[in-house]
C-alpha cells in the first residue's frame, strides 16, 4: 500500500530509495575509523610526552626579586638576547645554577654559580632571581647564603619545613630562613 507523501518535495521515481548511496561505503568508514584512531593515538601519545617534560622540570621553581638588583661575581653563563622569563627557565633547567641576573636594556642574562659570593648591590636596569629544587640536595635551601632584605613576619622555634609553610602564607615573602 502506498502512502501519499506530505512533503512538498517528491523525490524522482528514477532514484531508488537506498541509504547506502547517500552514505559512505564500509571500506570508506573503515578508512575514517582507522585515521581517527591513529590521531587519537597520536594526540594520547603527545600528551604524555609534553606531561612527561612538565614533570621532568617540576621541581625547581624561580623566584624573582624586585628590579634594580644586582650579585656582584658568581657568574659562569652569558646568554644574550633573551626575555627575562627566557632567562630565568635557562638557570631552573640547569642544575648549576643557583640564581640569574638579567639585564633589561641589553637583553643579556647571567647565570650564577650554586656558590654565590657577591653581595646584593642596587643596579639600574637588573633583575636578580633565585632557583630552587626541593628535590636537590644544595638548591632545596640557599644554604651558607646571606640574602637580605625586610623581616615581613617571624616565627620562633619552628624547623625548617614549619618555616617553608609559614612563609608561603605570605604573599610578600620571596624567602624564609
Amino acid at each position: 500500500m502506498d502512502i501519499p507523501s506530505t512533503s512538498s518535495y517528491d523525490q524522482p521515481a528514477s532514484m531508488p530509495h537506498s541509504i547506502s548511496r547517500i552514505s559512505p561505503s564500509r571500506n570508506d568508514q573503515r578508512k575514517t575509523d582507522a585515521t581517527i584512531s591513529t590521531l587519537n593515538l597520536i594526540i594520547c601519545r603527545l600528551i604524555i610526552l609534553f606531561s612527561t617534560i612538565s614533570l621532568a622540570n617540576g621541581r625547581a621553581h624561580c623566584i624573582k626579586t624586585e628590579s634594580g638588583l644586582h650579585i656582584a661575581g658568581s657568574n659562569y653563563r652569558r646568554i644574550k638576547h633573551l626575555s627575562h622569563a627566557q632567562c630565568a627557565s635557562e638557570c631552573r633547567d640547569d642544575d648549576s645554577c643557583l640564581a640569574y641576573e638579567w639585564i633589561e636594556p641589553k637583553s643579556l642574562c647571567f647565570l650564577k654559580s650554586r656558590s654565590l659570593s657577591g653581595d646584593i648591590e642596587n643596579k639600574e636596569g637588573s633583575h636578580v632571581g633565585f632557583c630552587y629544587d626541593d628535590e636537590d640536595e644544595v638548591r632545596d635551601r640557599f644554604r651558607d647564603h646571606v640574602i637580605m632584605g625586610p623581616i615581613l613576619s617571624k616565627a620562633e622555634d619552628i624547623d625548617g619545613e614549619h618555616c617553608k609553610k609559614f612563609c608561603s602564607r605570605t604573599p610578600e615573602a620571596s624567602f624564609y630562613r
